[in-house]
């Protein structure tokens, strides 16, 4: 009909359909999903038909050891079953790490079951690996503590609520790419837990040259994600130097029957803690918190609602986080152990800065508390232990635990932040 416009329809032959996706995408998204590493490319029927240049990156593959623990991106380098594995191997070392420490006969430290704290964030991917992973620890007779959801900071409360856990795991995907997902590990104390691979049965490969790199990077592709491949290794990569992990636990087990599943409501008993830090004084005007954390900014929502206090949430990196306040900005980062504090004026506060005037400060008040900063540029606040821990003091590195202790010490007239 005259003044109608037709317009093509899409050829069948031009038409993808990713992995578990039932509706078709068209050739230019399938190209792009490709090179951004898409999760579920590798498995795609489509793959081996693209030249060299749209075929999916080879960091798709790759499980990149990082400060605290592993990144990779979700199904195509880390799935459920590579997820309760690396759980596994962190949670040996942690086994490990604690018959060192201890000052009881070797004996004793054997009988005595590993606990673990355990918990996720949400991050794409995290609660499928913390199912897989809750019972792969638990059946190597490692007793594992439920934290749930959780942070950095809350999963490191928990170490400080349970005598006798001997470090935490957080499945999480924070400060990776986008699509990532992994696994921190901590000692109760909070710092990094050091992983002698090698000894826990992952194999060691130097990569020097790039084209090496990237021929064994598509080897291993093609072994991964072959319908014949049952073995289901994994690639660790960092500055030219390969891991490969085991298919299967290479170390001995812990314990004759599967450890014990420990429930608990940790987060309530992180909100109860928090409640103890922040003050009950008036606060001063336009407290800001900058925050892109979802559970943080609950946790935020609920400390105003229940404390009756005058508190403004914002996105980090929104507009307002970048104008001068006239009262005092606290951002919070994605790992809530870090805390940076903005003075009247707008001026980011150096760690160090803050933690000479909490010492200052704090002389003021009733409470013995100290601070200090940690080698990754987190503040530590040092007070006496709770009763019932093992420990004599507490060493907390706990971003909203540390503003309120802080929004305390302002409420004093005398305190007032470096200019």
């Amino acid at each position: 009909m005259a003044g109608d416009v037709m317009l093509p329809l899409l050829p069948s032959e031009t038409q993808y359909n990713c992995p578990g996706d039932p509706h078709p995408i068209s050739e230019s998204l399938h190209l792009a999903r490709l090179r951004a590493g898409w999760s579920g490319c590798l498995e795609c029927r489509w793959n081996e038909s693209q030249s060299a240049d749209d075929k999916v990156a080879d960091r798709s593959v790759v499980i990149r050891r990082t400060r605290h623990g592993v990144r990779g991106p979700w199904l195509n380098a880390i799935d459920r079953r590579t997820g309760a594995l690396l759980a596994c191997l962190f949670s040996e070392q942690l086994r490990r790490v604690s018959q060192m420490q201890s000052e009881l006969p070797e004996r004793v430290t054997n009988a005595r079951p590993t606990t673990v704290a355990l918990g996720f964030d949400a991050q794409r991917g995290c609660t499928e690996i913390f199912a897989e992973a809750l019972t792969a620890v638990r059946q190597r007779g490692i007793h594992v503590v439920d934290a749930g959801r959780s942070t950095s900071a809350s999963l490191l409360h928990v170490c400080d609520s349970f005598p006798g856990v001997d470090g935490a795991i957080l499945i999480t995907g924070q400060e990776g790419h986008s699509g990532d997902t992994g696994l921190d590990a901590f000692l109760p104390d909070g710092s990094s837990l050091s992983v002698p691979w090698q000894e826990l049965g992952v194999k060691v490969k130097n990569a020097v040259d790039p084209g090496g790199l990237a021929t064994e990077l598509n080897n291993w592709k093609q072994r991964l994600f072959s319908p014949s491949d049952l073995s289901r290794e994994r690639l660790l990569g960092q500055d030219g130097v390969q891991l490969l992990l085991p298919a299967e636990m290479g170390v001995s087990r812990g314990g004759r029957t599967a450890g014990q599943h420990l429930n608990t409501d940790a987060e309530a008993s992180y909100r109860r803690h928090l409640s103890r830090w922040w003050p009950q004084d008036q606060l001063p005007e336009n407290t800001v918190f900058h925050s892109d954390s979802s559970l943080t900014n609950e946790r935020l929502f609920w400390l105003a609602r229940t404390t009756g206090k005058n508190i403004r949430v914002v996105p980090s990196g929104s507009a307002s986080d970048m104008q001068p306040h006239d009262g005092v900005c606290f951002r919070v980062g994605i790992d809530d152990r870090h805390l940076e504090v903005v003075n009247q004026k707008g001026r980011p506060l150096k760690p160090e800065e803050v933690s000479t005037w909490i010492n200052e400060s704090s002389r003021t008040g009733n409470r013995h508390v100290t601070s200090h900063v940690s080698p990754d540029n987190a503040l530590v606040l040092v007070d006496v232990a709770q009763p019932g821990s093992a420990r004599q003091h507490q060493f907390m590195t706990d971003a909203l635990a540390t503003a309120g202790f802080i929004l305390g010490l302002l409420a004093n007239d005398r305190n007032r932040l470096p200019g």
